[in-house]
């Protein structure tokens, strides 16, 4: 039996449709004591998080990024030592959750883990860009951000999280259809690549906005970047690849057919565009200099392969 566990909890998440009694219940065959917290309740600014308990975390790729921010600032109070995190993934895309290995879905109540197989998440950390020093996603220019720009409100919709992202894909198509390419250069630890894109996207995980995979051999766990970049070129592709997916076709030309690919543990990048975007936020004051960005190792541990049932 676990000691004690935390529940991390962001009861706005995709439908909504998870309680605190139903995730307590969920852990109950594991521990007998459970802390629980809401990311909504007023005392959230101020909690702390005990870093000898794991955590269970449920909610959707922005509340993932909002918890990872509260434990960096953790291990900057000098805590050497932090029990796993276990991801209860749901929000609407949960493509943190698609990168390590989360099987089924947790509507059944029912939780399969062990806290002995963990991957140690490897960050994004930033230089030059004003209040922004790390990314868990990615960040990028081009298509993204202004998809970012055009996303409907937060009012409330009945809307399901699968419809969501259909939706989310039609928008993005229609984006695609009009962005106009941007200058670009990177620079690797290995090459020097300049041109006209119209989607360059710097990742960590495996799949990004509405589920698409972007980065299919990504890996958390590793000190390495994958650099995607899909030139003006290639817009017609990954239109048709994005129509395949709202169809359910499975084609036989993979993402990687269309894209340029680059695996490298840094970079620096630097557009003609205006805006760009790190994980969900949309950054519209993007000053045109060279970003550099760094694979840093957060130290926190992410257990892999949970099963719901």
């Amino acid at each position: 039996m676990i000691k004690t566990i935390q529940i991390i909890h962001n009861p706005n998440a995709g439908m909504a449709n998870h309680s605190k009694e139903w995730l307590i219940g969920m852990m109950a065959r594991f521990s007998s004591k459970v802390q629980y917290i809401s990311t909504k309740a007023q005392r959230w600014n101020t909690f702390e998080f005990n870093p000898t308990h794991p955590i269970l975390l449920a909610g959707g790729d922005g509340t993932v990024r909002k918890v990872f921010k509260k434990l960096m600032a953790s291990y900057d109070k000098k805590v050497d030592f932090m029990s796993p995190i276990i991801l209860c993934p749901c929000g609407k895309a949960n493509n943190i959750a698609k990168s390590v290995y989360i099987q089924g879905n947790p509507t059944g109540g029912r939780i399969e883990f062990d806290l002995n197989k963990v991957e140690y998440y490897h960050h994004g950390a930033i230089e030059n860009i004003q209040d922004q020093q790390f990314f868990i996603e990615s960040l990028g220019f081009g298509v993204f951000p202004k998809l970012l720009k055009r996303k409907p409100g937060k009012g409330k919709t009945t809307y399901s999280s699968k419809v969501k992202l259909q939706l989310a894909l039609h928008r993005l198509i229609d984006v695609i259809g009009q962005a106009k390419a941007q200058r670009l250069k990177v620079k690797t630890d290995k090459l020097t690549i300049e041109g006209s894109f119209i989607l360059a996207e710097v990742m960590k995980v495996k799949h990004m906005g509405p589920n698409i995979p972007l980065a299919p051999s990504c890996d958390i766990g590793t000190a390495f970047f994958h650099l995607v970049l899909i030139s003006e070129d290639r817009r017609d592709d990954f239109s048709n690849y994005l129509r395949n997916l709202l169809q359910g076709v499975k084609t036989a030309s993979p993402v990687l057919d269309f894209i340029i690919s680059i695996k490298t543990p840094h970079l620096n990048i630097k557009s003609s565009g205006k805006y760009c975007h790190i994980d969900d936020q949309f950054i519209g004051n993007y000053h045109g200099d060279p970003i550099q960005l760094m694979v840093r190792n957060s130290r926190i541990p992410f257990v892999k392969n949970i099963t719901y049932t």
